[in-house]
C-alpha cells in the first residue's frame, strides 16, 4: 500500500522549541498520497544531546511534488523547503549560552561574539594588504556548516525497506562493507553517502539523495549510486532526499552489435549441453500441452506462456562485450582470470512479464535493480562484478523459474540459486569471471551441472582430503602432506614460520577452508583463505599458533580437528572449528602441525600423551574497582584504568585475574585500608579490601605466584587524592599513601616478561606521612606555581567544563620534567574537535587557550580555580558566554602577567606563542601545536605558516 509522502530534511540538530508542533502536523495533512514516509535525522558536531533532535519535514505538497520532478529528471536546482513560511536557512539554530543580563537583540562586535554555529570572529584585524587565507578564521558571514556526523534514516518510523552507508575520507566503499538500517555514526564525517531501498519498495520506487559539501550542493544521485566523486575529500554538511514511483519508460535497451568473431573470442562457444538439452525438452513438452485441452488454470496459464528463451551477455576483462549466450551457455570466461564487469539480461518481446536483476561491484557494492537489457556493472572502470541477483517479474514469475550460477575466482563453478537469491561472494574482493542462466517451469529440479555433496556423515576422505604443508626456517617449504600426517619437522631448533591449506580430492559445493596464524612479536593476522600462506614463510620468525575452520556445506557435515608440536612442551591437545591451538611464549614455536576431518560431532582424534591444554596464550590480566557511589565497575584489561579519575571518588575494593595461559600461578592482591592498615593478602578473583563500609583504599600491593611469577613480572600504580598519578612498582612492592588520610581514586595493572623494561617511571610510587616535603620545580614568586597536587576548581561546575588533567609530576619534578609533561600533554588533544571557548577533555572540545590550559594543569599548574576576571579555568571560560570577560582569555592571559613575557626570537619548548586573539603551544624545531578553527580542530604545523607572533609567554622559567 502507497502512503503520503513525507521527506524529512534537518541541515544540523535543532532544538525542539524551534518548530512548532502544530505546523509540521498541518504541513503533513497538505501532502497528497505519492510514496512512502523516508524520514531522516543528522547529527552535526554541535555538542547537543541527542534527546534534542527534531524530524522536519516538508510544508507543502507543491515542495514535495516539485522535489520528485527534478529528482526524477535529475536536474533538480531548487532546494527543498522545510517549512512552508520558511526555509531551512530561516530556521533558528540553537544558541550558546548568553549572560541573563545580555539583552535578546543586543549584538556585540563581531571580535566579541561567536557566530550562531559556536565559530568565533577572528580576535585580531587582517594586516594591512594581505587577504584572508584558509588558515584564518573565516568571518561570520562565511562561517560553513558543521559536518554532519551521524545519519539515521526511517520509512514511517520503521527502520525496514531503507539502508545507507557513508564513506569516509581516505577510505574506500569495502572499507567496512557494510549497509546500516540503524543510526550511523561517522564521528570526524564522511565525504560520500549512498542509498538504496529494499525489499518489494526497490522494484516499484526509486530513492533520490544528494549531498551539500564545500558551500555547494552536488548532483542528484539515485539508488546505492554514489553521491560524490570517488576522489572527493571533502564533509558532508547536509543532505537531501526523497522518495519517488518508478517512472514507465519505452524499452531503451541497447540492441547488442554483431561482432565478427576473433580467436580470442572462441571461447564464448563453452556450453553447458545438458542444460540446453533440458531446455528444449521442456519446450517440446510445452508444444505438446498446448495441443491438448487443460482445465487447469495453471497448467492454462503455463501453456498460453512458454518457456521464454533467455538472453544475456558479459563485458569481459581485456575483452569487452561478448556475442549473447542462451538457455545456460556459458556468458564471459572460465580458466583466464579475466574479470566480468557488466551484464545484460533480457526477455523475447511479447513475453507477460520481465526479468530484473542487480550486481554487486567492487567499490561500490551493491547497484539498483536493472530490467529488460540495461547494464549492470560497469564499463571503463575496471571494476570487478563481485555477486548478482536475478528473478522474474510479472506473470511468468508465477509459473517459471530462474536458475543461474557463476564461476568465481578461486572457487569455480558455484552450484545453482533461483529466483532473487545471490551468486558470486560479498566481502570477500573476489571476481566473477563467468555465469550462466536458464528458465525452467516451477518446482523442475535445478540444472545439470552443478556440484553434488553428502547428504549424511559419510567418511570425507573418500570424498576429498584436507592438504597442508610447512615452512620452516632454514628449510623453506617441505612436501605436501593429508589428513593427520605430519607437517614439519622434530629437528631441534627448528621451527615453522608458516604454513598453507587446502580442501582438494571431490569438491564439496559453497565450502571453503579459512585459517590464520600467529607468529612471535604479532597478534593474530587477519583470517585467509585455503590455498593462501599464512605466517612469515621466508622469515626468522616462530609460528606459534593456528585456527582453522570450514564455512558452507563442509562446516555442517564436518569437524576439522588440528594440533601443534611445541618445543619443550610437546604435543598440544586437540583444538576444533577455529579454535586457538599452540603456545605464544618468546621462546616456544610450532615445530609440528597435524589436520584432520572427522564426521560431524565424531569423536576427535587420539591426544594420548599430550598436554591437557590446545592453546597457552600470553597471560591476560583483567582487574576491576569497586567505587564510592558506583559499586563494582566492569572489568578492564592490562594498561586500561579501573575507578575514576577527575571525579573525587574513593576506591574501596579491587579484584584481579588472569585467564588465557596453561601457565601455573594466579595473581595476588593486598590492600592498605582505612582505620584497618594492611590487609592479608587475597587470591585470584579474590576481593581485597571492603564493601559497604564506606572505607577508602590508600595504597596497593600486587604479586604473582608459580610459573607466571618466572615468567613476567607485575607492574602497577595508582592515582592518589592531591598527587595524582604515582610511580610504577611492583612484585609486591607498596603503591600509594599511607598515615596522609588520602585515597585511592584508580589503578592500573600490566605484566611484563621478566627483567623487561617497566611502564615507565618508578620513583614515587608510593609517600609516607613522612616524607611529604618540597612539591615539584617552583617558579619566582608571583608567577603560576607547578605541583604534584591536582588542581581544583569551583564546586558549581558541571561536567565537561569542570574537566582538569590531572598532574603527572612527581614531587620532585625538574623544569625539564614540567616541561615534557606540558608538551605531552599537548600531543594528547591533537585531532580534538575546536569547540569556542572549551577547555574540555581530549575528543571533547578545546579552544586556543582551552588547549592552554589543559596542557599547564598536567603540571599542576593553578591558575585560578573560581570565574573571577583574574582565574583561568574551564568553568570561568565558559560560563560567562559569547560576550562576557573570559571569551577573550587569549587576550586576558597575556594582559594578566602571572607569566614571564620574553621576545620571540628566545622562544623555547614549552612557551606560549601569543596573537593578538590567539594562543599556541611552541613544541621546539620551528614546530607548534594549536587549536586554530572548525576545519581543522588541534594540529600540529610549521611556525612558518603563520604570521610572526606578538609575543612569546614563558610558563617554566
Amino acid at each position: 500500500m502507497l502512503r503520503k509522502l513525507k521527506v524529512y530534511v534537518l541541515s544540523l540538530v535543532l532544538c525542539l522549541s524551534m518548530v512548532p508542533t502544530a505546523a509540521l502536523a498541518e504541513a503533513a495533512d497538505q501532502i497528497e498520497t505519492l510514496a512512502p514516509i523516508l524520514s531522516f535525522c543528522l547529527n552535526a558536531q554541535e555538542g547537543v544531546e541527542d534527546s534534542s533532535k527534531v524530524w522536519v519535514s516538508y510544508a507543502s505538497k507543491e515542495d514535495a511534488q516539485k522535489a520528485v520532478e527534478e529528482a526524477q529528471a535529475a536536474k533538480p536546482n531548487t532546494e527543498l523547503n522545510t517549512q512552508e513560511a520558511e526555509s531551512p536557512a530561516q530556521v533558528a539554530e540553537p544558541q550558546e549560552q548568553q549572560p541573563a543580563e545580555q539583552p535578546a537583540d543586543e549584538v556585540p562586535p563581531a571580535e566579541e561574539v561567536p557566530a550562531q554555529d559556536e565559530v568565533p570572529a577572528a580576535e585580531t584585524t587582517q594586516p594591512e594588504g594581505q587577504e584572508g587565507t584558509n588558515d584564518q578564521v573565516p568571518a561570520n558571514d562565511q562561517t560553513p556548516k558543521a559536518p554532519t556526523t551521524s545519519i539515521e534514516m526511517r520509512l514511517d518510523e520503521n527502520n525496514e525497506g531503507v539502508e545507507y552507508r557513508v564513506r569516509k575520507q581516505g577510505a574506500d566503499w569495502d572499507d567496512p562493507e557494510q549497509w546500516f538500517t540503524s543510526r550511523l555514526d561517522a564521528q570526524e564525517g564522511f565525504v560520500d553517502l549512498q542509498v538504496r531501498l529494499t525489499g518489494e519498495l526497490a522494484t516499484t520506487h526509486d530513492v533520490w539523495y544528494r549531498v551539500h559539501t564545500n558551500g555547494a550542493w552536488l548532483e542528484w544521485a539515485k539508488n546505492g549510486a554514489s553521491a560524490a566523486a570517488q576522489d572527493a575529500n571533502t564533509l558532508v554538511d547536509d543532505i537531501q532526499a526523497v522518495i519517488a514511483p518508478k517512472q514507465e519508460t519505452e524499452e531503451t535497451a541497447e540492441q547488442p552489435v554483431e561482432q565478427k568473431e576473433t580467436e580470442s573470442q572462441v571461447v564464448q562457444k563453452e556450453t553447458t549441453e545438458d542444460v540446453k538439452v533440458q531446455v528444449q525438452q521442456t519446450q517440446k513438452k510445452d508444444e505438446q500441452a498446448n495441443k491438448k485441452q487443460d482445465t487447469n488454470a495453471a497448467l492454462t496459464t503455463q501453456k498460453e506462456t512458454p518457456v521464454p528463451t533467455v538472453t544475456y551477455q558479459a563485458h569481459v576483462q581485456k575483452i569487452g562485450w561478448q556475442k549473447e549466450a542462451t538457455n545456460g551457455g556459458v556468458a564471459g570466461t572460465s580458466g583466464r582470470s579475466l574479470r566480468v564487469e557488466a551484464i545484460k539480461i533480457k526477455l523475447p518481446a511479447g513475453i507477460d512479464g520481465g526479468i530484473t536483476y542487480q550486481a554487486h561491484v567492487q567499490k561500490e557494492g551493491w547497484q539498483s535493480w536493472r530490467s529488460n537489457g540495461e547494464m549492470a556493472g560497469t564499463s571503463g572502470k575496471s571494476r570487478r562484478v563481485e555477486a548478482m541477483c536475478i528473478k522474474l517479474t510479472g506473470n511468468i514469475e508465477k509459473i517459471y523459474d530462474v536458475w543461474y550460477r557463476t564461476h568465481v575466482q578461486k572457487v569455480g563453478w558455484q552450484d545453482w540459486v533461483k529466483n532473487g537469491e545471490m551468486a558470486g561472494t560479498s566481502g570477500r574482493s573476489l571476481r566473477i569471471e563467468a555465469l550462466q542462466i536458464v528458465i525452467l517451469p516451477k518446482g523442475s529440479q535445478k540444472p545439470a551441472g552443478g556440484d553434488t555433496e553428502p547428504t549424511t556423515g559419510a567418511d570425507y576422505t573418500s570424498k576429498g582430503s584436507v592438504s597442508y604443508r610447512a615452512s620452516v626456517g632454514g628449510m623453506g617449504w617441505l612436501g605436501w602432506v593429508s589428513d593427520g600426517d605430519r607437517a614439519g619437522t622434530f629437528a631441534s631448533n627448528t621451527w615453522m614460520n608458516g604454513f598453507v591449506a587446502e580442501l582438494s580430492g571431490k569438491k564439496i559445493s559453497n565450502s571453503e577452508l579459512h585459517y590464520s596464524a600467529v607468529v612471535e612479536g604479532e597478534d593474530w593476522q587477519s583470517e585467509v583463505l585455503g590455498g593462501t600462506n599464512a605466517g612469515r614463510p621466508g622469515t626468522t620468525k616462530r609460528l606459534q599458533a593456528v585456527r582453522l575452520r570450514l564455512t558452507g556445506n563442509a562446516a555442517n557435515l564436518y569437524d576439522i580437528y588440528y594440533r601443534t608440536y611445541i618445543n619443550g612442551e610437546g604435543w598440544l591437545k586437540w583444538a576444533k572449528n577455529n579454535e586457538k591451538a599452540g603456545y605464544i611464549d618468546s621462546q616456544k614455536g610450532v615445530q609440528v602441525l597435524e589436520v584432520k576431518l572427522v564426521t560431524k560431532g565424531g569423536a576427535a582424534p587420539s591426544s594420548s600423551g599430550a598436554k591437557d591444554f590446545a592453546f597457552s596464550g600470553r597471560p591476560e590480566l583483567t582487574y576491576r574497582g569497586h567505587v564510592q557511589k558506583i559499586g563494582w565497575q566492569d572489568w578492564v584489561k592490562e594498561g586500561e584504568t579501573a575507578g575514576t579519575s577527575g571525579r573525587s571518588l574513593r576506591v574501596e575494593a579491587l579484584q584481579a585475574k588472569i585467564a588465557n595461559t596453561a601457565m601455573s600461578g594466579e595473581i595476588q592482591l593486598r590492600s592498605h585500608v582505612q582505620r584497618i592498615g594492611w590487609q592479608d593478602w587475597v587470591g585470584q578473583g579474590g576481593t581485597s579490601g571492603t564493601s559497604g563500609r564506606s572505607l577508602r583504599v590508600e595504597a596497593l600491593q600486587a604479586r604473582l605466584t608459580g610459573e607466571l611469577a618466572n615468567k613476567y613480572d607485575v607492574y602497577y600504580r595508582v592515582h592518589a587524592q592531591k598527587y595524582g598519578w604515582l610511580g610504577w612498582a611492583k612484585n609486591g612492592e607498596s603503591a600509594g599513601t599511607a598515615g596522609l588520610s588520602l585515597r585511592l581514586e584508580a589503578i592500573e595493572l600490566r605484566l611484563v616478561e621478566k627483567g623487561g623494561a617497566a611502564p615507565g617511571s618508578t620513583s614515587d610510587c608510593f609517600v609516607d606521612g613522612s616524607s611529604v616535603g618540597k612539591i615539584g620545580y617552583q617558579n619566582p614568586a608571583g608567577y603560576y606555581q607547578v605541583s604534584s597536587f591536582n588542581v581544583r576548581i569551583t564546586n558549581a561546575a558541571t561536567y565537561p567544563f569542570n574537566y582538569i588533567t590531572p598532574s603527572r609530576i612527581s614531587k620532585n619534578a625538574s623544569r625539564s620534567d614540567c616541561v615534557n609533561a606540558f608538551l605531552d600533554r599537548a600531543r594528547e588533544y591533537l585531532g580534538t574537535p575546536y569547540k569556542w571557548n572549551y577547555a574540555c577533555a581530549p575528543g571533547v572540545g578545546v579552544d586556543c587557550i582551552g588547549l592552554v590550559y589543559q596542557c599547564a594543569y598536567a603540571c599542576g599548574m593553578d591558575m585560578g580555580g573560581g570565574t573571577g576576571d583574574t582565574d583561568f579555568n574551564p568553568w570561568a571560560h565558559w560560563i560567562t558566554g559569547a560576550s562576557g570577560w573570559h571569551s577573550h582569555d587569549s587576550n586576558n592571559f597575556w594582559n594578566y602577567g602571572n607569566a614571564k613575557h620574553v621576545p620571540v626570537s628566545q622562544k623555547k619548548a614549552g612557551d606560549v606563542l601569543y596573537w593578538p586573539g590567539h594562543v599556541a603551544i611552541y613544541m621546539g624545531s620551528n614546530t607548534i601545536i594549536e587549536a586554530y578553527d572548525y576545519s581543522t580542530g588541534v594540529i600540529q604545523v610549521n611556525l612558518s605558516r603563520r604570521d610572526t607572533p606578538t609575543g612569546c609567554i614563558r610558563l617554566f622559567q
